[in-house]
């Protein structure tokens, strides 16, 4: 692993557990051990090793979620209990500590960086949109309730398992995650 790689993989560890602003660049080059010009080589700022970091979480999220929103042979509530295994996992790897890093950077950044906030609203966009498709193949397909609005249940579902992830994390429990995006399926059935 290139010096690059190991700075965004450390920053993006120490932004989704300690946060943007109380990680210092001196933490992630001592994490790293990367002199500082090595890290000016690579990034101009704190807050453009920040957007990388968020880009290289898109991408890794994308390369999960997509096969999901694409696949034509699972039935809709198989992808969303799939799509809910990849939130548990996640929670189970970090044994419910840290979260999601893309919610944690939205709640401490989006009112204090337009950059930050626009991009993490880009991506929200677009998990809204991979789940409000898989929600009209599902009342297409009869396994959902006919009157649902499937950008609504999409913003929902997202929603839930966002929050959930917050819940989980500050409970130290998964209860919340598994059993509580359980519930929110089970709204969208006939």
């Amino acid at each position: 692993m290139g010096n690059k790689e190991k700075l965004l993989e450390i920053a993006c560890q120490a932004f989704g557990q300690k946060g943007y602003e109380a990680t210092s660049v001196d933490d992630i080059l001592a994490e790293a051990e990367v002199s500082p010009s090595n890290f000016y080589y690579h990034f101009k700022s704190k807050e453009e090793l920040a957007l990388q970091v968020l880009e290289s979480i898109f991408e890794r999220s994308r390369e999960k979620f997509a096969p999901l929103y694409e696949n034509r042979e699972l039935r809709a509530s198989e992808k969303l209990k799939q799509l809910h295994g990849l939130f548990v996992e996640r929670m189970e790897r970090s044994r419910c500590c840290g979260g999601c890093p893309l919610g944690n950077l939205a709640a401490e950044l989006s009112d204090v960086n337009s950059r930050f906030r626009e991009r993490i609203a880009k991506f929200f966009e677009e998990c809204i949109a991979g789940i409000e498709g898989i929600v009209r193949q599902g009342v297409r397909e009869g396994e959902f309730r006919p009157d649902l609005d499937p950008k609504a249940a999409g913003a929902l579902l997202f929603g839930s398992l966002e929050g959930l992830m917050l819940v989980s994390k500050s409970l130290r429990k998964m209860a919340p995650l598994e059993k509580g995006f359980q519930q929110a399926l089970e709204l969208l059935r006939k």
